[in-house]
């Protein structure tokens, strides 16, 4: 956890932070062993919880998976977003959006990241709950934390993110 430039590692404050959020002190992996990836081809998967198709980049055992199509809007003006956004390690190219939407001014592809190969994936997953003045965020996001992004963070803005892995059989 992260408030005011410093790291905080007194659990008693951080389970207090965290305390109500759904996401946190996940012990138990969130999804039924039956569940399974499925590769439509070497170059295209699909969740077991969303119909989505996902494109597929390897890279030895780092496996980067792409929405097919942007689902994900971002508010650049938003300081929210914008921290939300830097705590990423992978992501994709924002495409700007036209003027007069009114929802946001980027749209971009998810992009979720596992390790492992075609028999078994561990999904890097981060649980995240950001605290700044005017605005509160909390969420599971299957990526990987980007070391630098705390850097970013005002005297203000206090940031806690718990790192785990989930595991999935490609079936």
């Amino acid at each position: 956890m992260f408030t005011h430039h410093a790291e905080i590692k007194d659990t008693a404050v951080i389970n207090h932070y965290v305390a109500g959020s759904k996401f946190f002190n996940l012990q138990n992996d969130p999804f039924d062993p039956s569940d399974h990836l499925t590769f439509e081809s070497e170059d295209t998967v699909v969740f077991p919880w969303t119909s989505t198709k996902f494109s597929v980049t390897r890279t030895d055992d780092l496996f980067l998976f792409y929405s097919k199509i942007p689902c994900v809007y971002i508010d650049m003006t938003t300081r929210l977003d914008i921290l939300v956004d830097t705590l990423l390690k992978y992501k994709d190219r924002k495409i700007p959006v036209p003027s007069g939407t009114n929802l946001c001014n980027y749209i971009t592809r998810e992009v979720i990241v596992a390790h492992g190969n075609f028999q078994e994936l561990e999904l890097s997953s981060l649980s995240l709950k950001i605290s700044l003045p005017g605005g509160y965020f909390s969420e599971k996001l299957l990526n990987e934390l980007y070391e630098g992004a705390m850097y970013g963070y005002g005297s203000y803005d206090t940031v806690a993110v718990q790192s785990f892995s989930i595991h999935l059989r490609p079936g």
